[in-house]
């Protein structure tokens, strides 16, 4: 008898659903932008000055703050297939950051897209994919000294990975004049870096 109970409860056991799953640089993307469509209902949209997306264990930690000093932090995992993000932190602060009111956040999306777009063709040409990455940061700089390329200001993308060994690489993305497309280009330092060290 114990035994058809113990083989009832590995069966149980095994064909459960499991309530937290495994996360990889693959879910970062998806709970990034879950996070900033919640977030765009808590504070204006536009407000939003740089993102961080974190794994962490079993899930994705976004952290947001806006020019008004607002920082706020979401968990988010997988319901079943959905992205779901939980509000873990909302605290207003005196650190008030500077962008230019033309940058939307649709502006700094487009931008992001275009850096993670960049990447990921960089990862596939190396045999992997996004799944090596652990860490994602999102801002934007307005660069006085462009050398005259007049593209206003950047959108920085920060990409911590590791193949093999752990690494950093900064993708900078503007519209060059009149064109309607990011332009990326890959550096290994970072100009307006901002901190998003809150717990």
């Amino acid at each position: 008898m114990n035994k058809w109970i113990i083989l009832l409860n590995v069966i149980v056991a095994m064909t459960s659903p499991a309530f937290a799953s495994e996360v990889d640089g693959k879910d970062i993307n998806p709970a990034v932008m879950q996070a900033l469509s919640d977030a765009s209902v808590e504070v204006d949209a536009n407000s939003i000055f740089a993102w961080e997306g974190t794994l962490e264990e079993d899930e994705v930690l976004v952290k947001i703050i806006t020019t008004e000093g607002a920082h706020i932090k979401y968990g988010c995992h997988h319901h079943d297939k959905e992205m779901t993000c939980h509000e873990e932190l909302f605290r207003q602060t005196d650190d008030h950051h500077h962008k230019d009111p033309e940058v939307t956040l649709s502006f700094m999306k487009e931008g992001y897209n275009a850096a993670v777009s960049k990447f990921s063709r960089t990862l596939q040409r190396r045999s992997k994919d996004f799944s090596v990455v652990s860490n994602v940061k999102v801002w934007t700089h307005e660069d006085d000294h462009d050398g005259g390329h007049d593209h206003g200001v950047d959108v920085w993308t920060k990409f911590n990975y590791n193949i093999g060994t752990p690494a950093t690489i900064y993708s900078v993305c503007h519209v060059h004049g009149e064109d309607k497309s990011f332009s990326c280009h890959y550096r290994k330092e970072a100009e307006g870096e901002p901190s998003l060290s809150f717990k």
